[in-house]
């Protein structure tokens, strides 16, 4: 949210498909090729209105349209993401599908598993990632997702997000960076995932971030590589 706020104040035409009025989303690559060539065609030319397409979907968007385009995206530390996400929904309307703990929300609750297994993955993976049912990802998808990655022209991280909106602020010219966070929930400010959770509930969130993490820190080897380029390139010089 925080950072669609800061694309939002450098371009004139951006479309969020989470809020479109074709419901987009989750399955908006999978209902594309789903489409005749003809539906296929308005789809396009609506998305090329934009200059930016921006929310919450898998990884292939750009296929759907013919304009040059380059992706980025955000990614989080995995088990503080998934506690973030237990804790949202038991601050909202999805309180009750929650589960009465967390413990119970990683190890009997199937309520919202696409979120919490191994989400991450799934995302990079593209629509292929969420054909994938609870507990049937598999480390092809992990290699896939990482591959996918690769071609993405930017993956900042959640932890570094001034030092991540600077590279994006270089590589596309960006005026305004300036913002104030948004979706924060306040009572996690300064928590320490590894030592603040209870060790029965990180063993039973194993399962569900293991292919997360692998991937999270491949994400960190890209954005240090990519961050540190530049001083290399000097260095050099």
């Amino acid at each position: 949210s925080t950072l669609q706020q800061i694309i939002k104040k450098n371009y004139s035409r951006w479309v969020n498909v989470n809020d479109w009025k074709h419901k987009a989303g989750w399955g908006m690559i999978e209902k594309y090729n789903a489409m005749t060539s003809v539906e296929q065609k308005e789809r396009t030319e609506l998305l090329e209105r934009y200059d930016v397409i921006m929310g919450h979907f898998p990884y292939g968007i750009h296929t759907m349209v013919s304009r040059p385009s380059t992706t980025i995206s955000m990614v989080r530390e995995p088990v503080d993401r998934v506690v973030s996400l237990y804790e949202y929904w038991r601050g909202s309307h999805l309180a009750d599908d929650a589960g009465p703990s967390m413990k119970a929300f990683m190890s009997t609750n199937p309520f919202g598993w696409a979120l919490k297994d191994n989400h991450m993955v799934r995302v990079f993976c593209g629509a292929e990632g969420f054909k994938a049912r609870n507990g049937e990802l598999t480390r092809a998808h992990l290699e896939k997702a990482k591959k996918n990655m690769e071609e993405c022209a930017f993956v900042g991280l959640a932890e570094q997000f001034d030092e991540s909106v600077s590279v994006l602020q270089e590589m596309y010219g960006w005026k305004n960076i300036s913002y104030t966070s948004k979706n924060v929930n306040k009572k996690r400010k300064n928590r320490n995932v590894s030592t603040d959770i209870d060790p029965d509930v990180l063993n039973a969130m194993e399962p569900f971030v293991e292919f997360d993490k692998e991937l999270y820190a491949y994400a960190v080897e890209l954005f240090h590589a990519r961050v540190c380029e530049p001083l290399v390139v000097a260095a050099k010089r």
